[in-house]
This record gives C-alpha cells, sequence and structure tokens, in this order.
C-alpha cells in the first residue's frame, strides 16, 4: 500500500479525520478499497458540526452519501467525538458522468495542500482510497490563496461543485 499524507498545515485535521473515520466504523485507508473511494471533509474549526460526502466507485457504478455530524471535543489538538449523525445518499443533479468529469477536470485526485495554517478557519481534507494507495491532503482556508494559487482555486471549485450538485450547504456558505 502506497500511503501519502501532503501537508504542510500544522494544524493538520489528519489525525481528527482518522479518528472520526473510525468513529463512523469507514473502511480503514491500510485496508485499500476495491475500486475508488473519495471522501471531501469539512471542518469548521470549534464547530459543533462537520459535513463529510464520499463518492465511491464500485462494480462500475457510482454512490454517493453525506454525513453530518454533530461534535464534542476531547481536545482541539486531539480528535472530536462524534455525539449523533445523520446519514443520507445522495446523487449529482448533473448526473454521475458529468459531475465526475468535471470532478477530475479539477484534478481532485492529483492536489496537494499549498495552503497556510491556521487554528480557526476552514479546512478540508480529502482522502483518496484505491485497492494499492491512500493519499490525504488538507487545504486551510483556500479562498484567501485561490487567487495566488490554481490548487487553492481548484479546491474552491470542487467545493461549490459539491454544494451545487448534492444541493448540499456547508456551514460556511450560510
Amino acid at each position: 500500500m502506497d500511503i501519502r499524507t501532503d501537508t504542510s498545515n500544522i494544524w493538520s485535521s489528519f489525525h481528527n479525520v482518522r479518528q472520526l473515520s473510525k468513529q463512523l466504523s469507514l473502511e480503514s485507508p491500510e485496508e485499500g478499497f476495491d475500486s475508488l473511494q473519495i471522501r471531501i471533509w469539512f471542518d469548521y474549526s470549534l464547530a459543533k458540526k462537520k459535513h463529510l460526502i464520499i463518492i465511491e466507485q464500485q462494480n462500475n457504478q457510482w454512490n454517493g452519501r453525506l454525513y453530518q455530524m454533530n461534535v464534542g471535543y476531547i481536545n482541539r489538538l486531539s480528535y472530536d467525538i462524534i455525539e449523533h449523525y445523520d446519514m443520507e445518499n445522495i446523487e449529482p443533479i448533473s448526473g454521475w458522468q458529468q459531475f465526475i468529469s468535471e470532478l477530475y477536470q479539477l484534478k481532485v485526485k492529483e492536489l496537494s495542500d499549498t495552503s497556510r495554517s491556521g487554528a480557526d478557519g476552514t479546512t478540508y481534507c480529502v482522502e483518496i482510497l484505491t485497492p494499492a494507495t491512500y493519499t490525504y491532503y488538507d487545504f486551510w482556508e483556500p479562498e484567501y490563496t485561490k487567487d495566488k494559487n490554481w490548487k487553492s482555486a481548484n479546491m474552491v471549485k470542487i467545493i461549490a461543485l459539491l454544494e451545487n450538485e448534492f444541493n448540499f450547504n456547508s456551514l460556511k456558505s450560510r
């Protein structure tokens, strides 16, 4: 298994994402995934609500899930505890083929973190699971660097695409 964790953010949410994944009983990245799974976490700093969108392809079929979690804190530098969550199946408005094409054009599988770190604000965490690889990267407030950095600009476009296609409003956009 090839594992890449690409983040320069000292406040990286990597440990927290791994703990939340366990609490949701998601597949372990070390075990891989039989085809492709993309997880995009919306971490709103000290907010008690978090979101996760999972897009996966199995047996040439695409599926999506949206998790809305209420969390409590053990220690912000440690991880969150999920107090309650709701999960719903989701499908993109434009259809899977168009949506996946747009997601790939934005290079969701090739991006890497170039953002500065911060303790407060929104961090978007992305996990890519395949049979042979696990990739993790996160962006802290990419909106602030989108005009200077194409990777941040693409991350902002990915978030907008998710919100539009799945009729989903993140806390940031409220």
